[in-house]
C-alpha cells in the first residue's frame, strides 16, 4: 500500500493544517506519492520555500484526480463536523475532541465512519464510552522539519522568560485564568518576563485586544502579546527564545507546547486531557485538575449547540504557581531541559505515518 491511500487533509498554518502539512513532508521524504484531497484552499506561506516539495504537493492532487477510487485507504484528518462525508469504504477520520462527552449528532458521525483515529487516550475514553465502536490512539510527532534547538539570543539581562502559547482561546485553554495568576505574582517583577504568543486569527482584532483589556487591567512592563505566528521559521525562534514555556489547556495534544518541551525548555503544564499521553513528571511540572467547568459563554462553546458541548478541566492558581517555581529552580540548575530533548526520538514523523497508513491497511 506504499503508494495506493489517499490523504484527505487541510494544509494551511493552523493547527490540523500544520498536521496535514507534516503528513505530505514525510511521506514526500519517504519517497512516496500519496493521492491528495484538500480540504479547504492550499496555503504554504507558513512553510519554508521548497519548489520540489510544492510541486510534488500538485502531483499528488492530480493523482487524486485520476487514481483515487471508492477502494483507496483514505484518512480524513478533520474535525467531527464536517465528516459526514466519505471518499471510500476503507475511510480513517482522526479527529480531536476536547470535551468530556459527545453529543448525540457527534455520535451519529463518528459511528458512520470505517475507523475512527485520535491522538490521545483521553480521547479514546470518552469516544468509547459512548459509541459501539474500537477507537486507535496514535500520538502526534515532534516535527523536526520546522523545528528544531537555536542558541538563545541575549537580550542583555539573565531575565528568565515564560511563553504563553496556543491560539486564544480563553476558556478552553485557560488563557486569562493563567495569565492573571501569573500576572499577580510575577507582574513588575524584573527577574521574570511573560511572553503570550495567542494571537487568534478567527478573532477580529479590535475583539481580541477588548478580551485582553478585561485581563490585564494594569500596565506591566513584563509581559508582552505577539500576534499570530504564521511562519514555522520564526514560530521556532519564538520557542527557542523561551525558558518556560505554559500549557494549561484542555488539549487533544497541544503541538506548541509539546515542540517547545522537544526543544529543551522546561514546562508548566496541565495534568489533563491530551498533555498526560507525553507529559510527564520527568519533563514537565505538572498542574493537576481541580474540578469541571461548563463549556459555555464562550465565542466557540455556546450552550445548546449541535457539537462541543460538555464540561473541561480547570485548574487551581496556587498550584499552578507552585509549578512556575519549580519550573524555575529546575531551570537554574540547569537551563537545558534534557528529559524534554528525549521527545524528538520518542514521537517521530517517521513512526506517525507508518501508523496511520497499517491503521487503514
Amino acid at each position: 500500500m506504499d503508494n495506493n491511500f489517499t490523504l484527505d487533509v487541510p494544509v494551511n498554518p493552523t493547527s490540523l493544517g500544520q498536521l496535514g502539512c507534516l503528513l505530505l513532508r514525510e511521506s514526500y521524504e519517504q519517497g512516496l506519492e500519496p493521492n491528495l484531497n484538500l480540504i479547504s484552499d492550499l496555503y504554504l506561506e507558513h512553510e519554508k520555500k521548497d519548489p520540489k516539495f510544492f510541486d510534488w504537493i500538485n502531483n499528488c492532487r492530480l493523482k487524486f484526480l485520476s487514481n483515487h477510487t471508492r477502494d483507496t485507504p483514505t484518512v480524513r484528518l478533520w474535525h467531527i463536523n464536517q465528516s459526514q462525508s466519505f471518499l471510500s469504504h476503507n475511510q480513517a477520520l482522526f479527529t480531536f475532541h476536547e470535551l468530556d462527552s459527545l453529543t448525540d449528532i457527534e455520535k451519529h458521525i463518528l459511528e458512520q465512519q470505517d475507523r475512527i483515529i485520535v491522538a490521545c487516550d483521553y480521547n479514546k475514553s470518552v469516544f468509547e464510552e459512548s459509541l459501539n465502536k474500537e477507537v486507535s490512539v496514535i500520538n502526534l510527532p515532534f516535527d523536526k522539519y520546522n523545528f528544531s534547538v537555536r542558541e538563545k539570543k541575549s537580550t542583555g539581562d539573565n531575565r528568565i522568560t515564560f511563553c504563553l502559547v496556543g491560539k486564544y482561546e480563553p476558556l478552553r485553554k485557560r488563557h486569562n485564568k493563567v495569565i492573571q495568576a501569573w500576572l499577580q505574582e510575577f507582574g513588575d517583577n524584573s527577574e521574570y518576563d511573560l511572553v503570550c504568543v495567542i494571537g487568534n486569527q478567527f478573532y477580529e482584532d479590535e475583539e481580541y485586544k477588548a478580551s485582553i483589556r478585561s485581563v490585564v487591567k494594569d500596565s506591566y512592563f513584563n509581559i508582552q502579546f505577539i500576534p499570530w505566528v504564521v511562519q514555522n521559521n520564526l514560530y521556532n525562534e519564538t520557542l527557542n527564545h523561551c525558558d518556560i514555556v505554559i500549557g494549561m489547556g484542555n488539549e487533544s495534544w497541544g503541538l506548541p507546547e509539546f515542540n517547545a518541551i522537544a526543544l529543551g525548555k522546561y514546562g508548566v503544564i496541565s495534568d489533563y486531557a491530551g498533555h498526560t499521553d507525553w507529559a510527564n513528571s520527568e519533563n514537565s511540572h505538572l498542574v493537576p485538575a481541580s474540578n469541571m467547568i461548563p463549556a459555555d459563554n464562550d465565542k466557540f462553546f455556546v450552550k445548546g449547540g449541535m457539537f462541543n458541548q460538555g464540561n473541561f478541566f480547570d485548574f487551581d492558581e496556587k498550584a499552578f504557581i507552585e509549578s512556575c517555581y519549580n519550573a524555575i529552580s529546575s531551570y537554574k540548575e540547569n537551563n537545558i531541559n534534557t528529559s524534554g530533548l528525549k521527545l524528538q526520538e520518542q514521537y517521530t514523523t517517521k513512526t506517525f505515518l507508518e501508523n496511520i497508513k497499517n491503521t487503514i491497511a
